[in-house]
């Protein structure tokens, strides 16, 4: 074993029955071998794959749990200022009392017999005739009375 000219290189070679010596260089830390260049240091374990496959799995499943929280925190936080503003609103229950009053089924006219027109529309109803007696408002009994 000698060392090559590179300062961070070391020449090796590599022995087989079969075939002539056949040199390969390493790096100055590792050491020749049967298999090619090995680590002489403890750190052999992070190069090979299986360490970094299990670092990305977990890694993996953190950054997954991380976007969960992340997703349920968000959802929470909206539902929570919907809740809020829904009670700041003080006009929400009247709201409710309008749609509701509205969808009923009473409401609207079943009169089969007679169509109803829509009312007329503003420029033309500004230029019909007005009732004679505008100044006059009926009482109740005389409201009731005309039905």
């Amino acid at each position: 074993m000698s060392t090559s000219p590179a300062p961070l290189l070391r020449l090796c070679h590599f022995e087989s029955p079969f075939l002539p010596l056949q040199p390969y260089f390493c790096y100055h830390h590792e050491v020749c071998c049967k298999e090619g260049c090995c680590s002489r240091y403890e750190y052999k374990y992070f190069q090979s794959w299986h360490f970094w496959y299990k670092i990305y799995v977990v890694l993996g499943i953190l950054v997954f749990l991380l976007l969960y929280r992340y997703i349920c925190w968000y959802c929470k936080r909206k539902e929570r200022n919907n809740a809020r503003q829904n009670e700041d609103d003080g006009n929400s229950h009247v709201v409710n009392l309008m749609v509701s009053y509205n969808n009923r089924s009473e409401c609207t006219p079943k009169d089969d017999d007679e169509s109803s027109d829509p009312p007329p529309l503003y420029n033309v109803a500004i230029h019909l005739p007005k009732p004679s007696n505008t100044d006059e408002v009926p009482t109740y009994e005389q409201a009731l009375a005309h039905q």
